[in-house]
């Protein structure tokens, strides 16, 4: 059996640490939670960008309606007299003018929510952010894992070469100057894995730590939407509500009533109402 008494052999068992294979992985508990995170922040994202295309479509819709309650007023490609109709229908036409401010309004809506689309955007880009910063920790991960996988194959590498060695009884150049390789590249590997396990374990500490701090920016982004948002829409509440359907329920109520004079003596009787008439 060979004595291993050379300075390689002497050097490598001294300085080189891990050359036994690592049983499990130590960051195994992070990793799932760093994974668990993951998967909320595309949850988050998926929603939030989800909103934006239906906000967008909610746009559209609008726009198309606006455009149709027009085309009831006047025909198409003819705005101008749309327009015209609506500053000079008279207090009878109360069909028109419902329409007429229906569409102006439903109009503004659809500015408001244009004018809010960059709020929403910037709630999606925060997001989307988070998400491919796990993306790139996970990358990091797998660099992480590769470069263990070479440290582990030089571990072996050696171990067998000093079963080799272990079974010559002359001293062997050849074998001692592969061995002194494979020391160097174990070196090497062992560099690039200590660099790289150490990287990730900042990164998914600060991932894991910070987990409310991200979570929340996002939320406070999408809550000055909301809040912008429902001030826009209040401003149109009472033309929806009230405005609008009491414009038509009167002009219904006046097509419908048989003695346009009832309306201006609402609370007196047919006869009452005659009477009134003859003494006047």
């Amino acid at each position: 059996m060979v004595v291993f008494a050379s300075r390689t052999w002497r050097n490598f068992t001294a300085k080189v640490v891990g050359v036994k294979s690592i049983p499990f992985d130590p960051l195994e508990k992070q990793r799932a939670a760093v994974l668990e995170h993951a998967a909320k922040a595309e949850a988050l994202y998926k929603q939030l960008l989800r909103l934006s295309n239906l906000t967008d479509e909610i746009r559209s819709a609008q726009l198309e309606i606006t455009r149709q309650s027009r085309e009831v007023i006047a025909p198409p490609a003819k705005d101008e007299e749309a327009s015209t109709l609506c500053s000079t229908a008279d207090s009878g036409a109360g069909y028109t003018q419902a329409i007429c401010l229906f569409a102006d309004q439903l109009s503004r809506c659809e500015q408001s929510l244009q004018a809010l689309r960059p709020q929403l955007q910037v709630a999606v880009a925060e997001a989307q952010k988070l998400v491919q910063r796990n993306a790139d920790l996970q990358q990091k991960l797998k660099d992480r894992d590769r470069a263990y996988a070479d440290l582990d194959h030089y571990n072996h590498k050696i171990e067998d070469l000093k079963t080799d060695a272990s079974k010559r009884s002359k001293k062997d150049v050849k074998g001692e100057e592969r061995l002194a390789r494979n020391v160097a590249k174990h070196r090497m590997a062992e560099v690039h894995f200590i660099q790289l396990d150490e990287q990730v374990r900042v990164e998914m500490s600060q991932l894991l730590e910070g987990t409310e701090a991200d979570f929340a920016k996002i939320i406070a982004q999408y809550s000055r939407y909301l809040g912008v948002s429902a001030f826009a829409g209040m401003q149109g509440i009472t033309t929806f509500t009230d405005q609008v359907p009491s414009m038509v329920r009167q002009q219904v109520e006046r097509d419908e009533d048989p003695f346009p004079f009832h309306n201006q003596n609402s609370g007196a009787s047919i006869i009452e109402q005659s009477m009134l008439g003859l003494a006047s």
